[in-house]
């Protein structure tokens, strides 16, 4: 799942509000996954950073490039 996730995370062409839903849709399978016990602490931890580093990558960048395109 977090290897999906940072795959649609990388995509071309994906907007701001595209990366926060597909984080936040992440999110949410992370509490179904968390509820039904199906992962370990660690491997949920585990994923979890993995999935919002690239997340948080994503987002730096397309913040970026909206701030030149608003500036330029």
């Amino acid at each position: 799942m977090a290897e999906e996730t940072m795959h649609q995370l990388s995509e071309e062409n994906k907007t701001l509000r595209d990366v926060e839903d597909i984080y936040l849709i992440f999110k949410g399978q992370m509490m179904v996954i968390n509820k039904c016990r199906l992962l370990t602490v660690s491997e949920q931890q585990e994923q979890n950073a993995q999935v919002y580093a690239c997340y948080y990558k994503k987002k730096f960048e397309l913040t970026k490039l909206e701030m030149k395109k608003k500036m330029g």
